[in-house]
C-alpha cells in the first residue's frame, strides 16, 4: 500500500487496482484520473518511477503471485482471472517482474 499525496496518481492507482482482471488500457486509466495520457505519465515518472503500464503489469503479476502460492489452480485459470490475455503472457510477464516462471515460483513455496 503506498501513500501518495497526489489525487491524480491517487484516482489512476485506484482505478488499476479495482479493475486489473479486465482487459484495461493506458487510455482507460487516464479517463479514470481525468487527465490527459502525457500528465498522467509525468506523475507516474516523477513519483513512482515507472510507467502506467508497468504499473498494470505489477499490479497483476502481483496477483499471480498471491493466487499461484494460494492456490492449486491452472495456470490459465490464474492469468485469466488476473487480466492476462492468456497463460503465455502472464508466464513472459512474470518472468521479467520476478526473474522467476510462474511454475517455479509456485514450486518455491511447496513442501
Amino acid at each position: 500500500v503506498l501513500a501518495i499525496d497526489d489525487p491524480i496518481l491517487e484516482a489512476a492507482l485506484s482505478f488499476i487496482r479495482k479493475s486489473y482482471m479486465n482487459p484495461i488500457r493506458v487510455d482507460d486509466v487516464t479517463v479514470a484520473a481525468s487527465v490527459s495520457r502525457r500528465v498522467l505519465e509525468r506523475h507516474f515518472h516523477d513519483k513512482l518511477r515507472r510507467t502506467i503500464l508497468e504499473e498494470i503489469h505489477q499490479v497483476r503479476v502481483d496477483r499471480a503471485k498471491s493466487e499461484l502460492v494460494g492456490t492449486r489452480d491452472s495456470m490459465t485459470a490464474i492469468a485469466e482471472r488476473c487480466g492476462f490475455r492468456d497463460g503465455r503472457h502472464m508466464s513472459v510477464l512474470f518472468r521479467k517482474y520476478v526473474n522467476v516462471t510462474p511454475s517455479a515460483y509456485r514450486l518455491s513455496f511447496r513442501p
